[in-house]
């Protein structure tokens, strides 16, 4: 208890949500309900809670973006760690996968980073990762039923690079894929991207 408390004093003198009033009380209840997925997040940040009150907006407004399915994997990408927020586990629940370079999906609880109980989806399904937090894919590993991603099916092991917003399917599942960067690019970074969204 003390530990919450502590977390949510100092997330009230840094003030640096952008909430009306009633939502902040909404991440307050929300973070004391989920004192594991406060725990997770604080760690993911590497203990720094500046960085904390700034990402625990566009987390609890992850699924007001969910457009065209119920699931979504929302790839949170700081100055000190990149991990995973999602509701696939299951859809009325939030949690954090932690820090990697890659994440395993699939229907095994023993070896993936995020396992769906879905029968369309393969033990091994595909691989999200991501390169220093500047770029993030997603590539199937020889899936049954495969991968798509807006709808056009992935090439075996072959690695697709993923846009804010975009739509991936694992077997059945559809699942919204959101990218929230707090890191500041550089213009040559900014330069490619167009360049990759003028010939997409």
């Amino acid at each position: 208890m003390y530990y919450f408390w502590h977390i949510s004093l100092r997330i009230g003198m840094l003030s640096n949500l952008t909430y009306p009033t009633q939502n902040t009380d909404k991440a307050f209840k929300f973070l004391e309900k989920n004192t594991s997925f406060l725990r997770s997040l604080v760690a993911n940040c590497r203990n720094d809670l500046e960085q904390l009150t700034t990402v625990i907006e566009p987390i609890l407004n992850a699924p007001k973006r969910c457009e065209v399915a119920p699931f979504y994997i929302q790839a949170i990408n700081t100055e000190n760690s990149t991990f995973l927020v999602t509701n696939l586990f299951h859809v009325e629940t939030v949690q954090i996968v932690d820090h990697s370079e890659e994440w395993i999906i699939g229907r095994s609880k023993l070896n993936c980073s995020i396992p769906i109980a879905e029968l369309s989806i393969s033990r091994s399904h595909a691989i999200l990762g991501h390169e220093a937090g500047k770029s993030f894919f997603i590539k199937d590993v020889g899936s049954r039923n495969g991968t798509k991603v807006n709808y056009k099916r992935l090439s075996s092991l072959e690695p697709c690079l993923l846009q804010d917003g975009d739509l991936i399917e694992f077997g059945l599942i559809k699942v919204e894929f959101f990218i929230t960067s707090f890191i500041e690019e550089s213009e040559d970074v900014w330069l490619e991207k167009e360049e990759i969204a003028k010939v997409g």
